[in-house]
């Protein structure tokens, strides 16, 4: 009898272990029927998965170590199929790849071509910026993604879903991600609560970006300390942007871009991401956008924009500081920062002159919330 116990404990010891067991993957895998890893320790460091149709790919509980190469370009690729990842730490390391802080990533860590994707819980995290972006898709349409209470960290491009439709990005901490932290052409989609630290990574890059966009709804998303814009929309229709809390940016807040060819070549980024060699885009309008509730505080600038139709701006807060009461007025009067806004309706709008104990004189006046007009910008006598 203890002899056979002895045995069972030994039997149940080796259970344990292989639960928590180191794999390796050697090589691109093909995964062309349902896969599943859980509990273990995938090493990638000279290894890959390319899901193709009627393949699931299925990785839960893991510690995924992953490094991205010349010769092992990417973690996953989907030609179809599907990719599921719940609860897992994705540690990446970059061998032999430059940073390239001004261009676009030539290695996303997922690419998605067709298929349908699942994040749910996961920490990404790559070992050296301005290298590889996180989530990429590709011109073909995409649908129903779900990525929700995921970290992304340091990683150069978080999502860009291209032609994406009923995305959920809902949830997730973005860390140091530049370029855009989210980049978004499609319809119907969301993206709430999301938090967006450092935005750009103290170089370039949107927290939020929505180009060719119908019926999206970004709301309560706290965005801070970002280097270019935090929400920009240029050829968006039916956009909600709701009780956003938009803090510490070097540049506007939100800003709503003329849809045309030649101002997204301005742009310094998005040029990149937009013209690709071969395709030919065609913005739409902007039009039936609804800014409500915002809460903007120190960025340089609060809310502008070019040619828009039905812009609605309802009951947000505007806190900045200027020097003097003709920079202020200057910087918050509409004719100016929205010239191109037709149909614009302006309601219940607050702005408040931001503390700082180095503004000679009496600062109490920056302590009051007044009336931010439609038109000749905020004077604080």
């Amino acid at each position: 009898m203890r002899t056979s116990l002895k045995y069972l404990g030994i039997f149940v010891f080796l259970i344990s272990e292989s639960c928590f067991a180191d794999i390796i993957i050697n090589g691109n895998q093909n995964i062309n029927t349902p896969t599943t890893y859980s509990n273990v320790t995938l090493d990638m460091s000279n290894g890959r998965f390319t899901v193709n149709t009627g393949g699931a790919l299925n990785i839960e509980n893991s510690t995924i170590n992953v490094t991205i190469s010349p010769t092992n370009p990417f973690f996953t690729t989907l030609t179809n199929g599907s990719l599921m990842m719940h609860n897992n730490t994705v540690n990446v390391t970059v061998n032999g790849i430059a940073s390239t802080p001004n261009t676009q990533s030539m290695n996303p860590l997922v690419n998605i071509q067709q298929g349908s994707v699942d994040l749910s819980g996961n920490n990404f995290a790559v070992s050296t910026p301005f290298t590889v972006s996180a989530l990429q898709t590709q011109n073909t349409t995409t649908t129903g993604f779900n990525i929700v209470n995921n970290t992304f960290s340091q990683f150069h491009g978080g999502l860009y879903l291209n032609n994406s439709n009923s995305a959920t990005v809902t949830g997730n901490m973005f860390t140091n991600v530049s370029f855009a932290s989210i980049w978004h052409s499609g319809n119907l989609s969301t993206f709430n609560n999301n938090i967006i630290l450092f935005p750009g990574n103290l170089n370039m890059g949107d927290a939020i970006d929505i180009v060719n966009a119908n019926a999206d709804n970004i709301n309560n998303n706290t965005i801070s300390s970002g280097v270019n814009y935090g929400i920009f929309v240029m050829g968006g229709q039916n956009i909600s942007i709701d009780n956003n809390q938009i803090s510490d940016g070097l540049s506007y807040g939100i800003f709503i871009q003329t849809p045309s060819s030649l101002m997204a070549h301005k742009h310094k980024y998005l040029s990149k991401l937009l013209f690709k060699p071969n395709v030919k885009i065609n913005f739409i309008s902007n039009k039936n956008i609804s800014i409500t509730n915002n809460y903007l505080t120190q960025n340089r600038y609060g809310l502008a924009g070019g040619v828009v139709d039905q812009l609605i701006v309802t009951g947000n807060t505007f806190i900045q500081r200027f020097s003097d009461s003709s920079v202020r007025q200057y910087w918050t009067d509409n004719d100016i920062l929205l010239p191109s806004a037709s149909n614009l309706i302006w309601v219940n709008n607050f702005y408040k002159e931001a503390f700082a104990q180095d503004m000679p004189g009496d600062n109490s006046k920056s302590l009051e919330f007044v009336t931010y007009p439609a038109h000749g910008g905020v004077f604080i006598p």
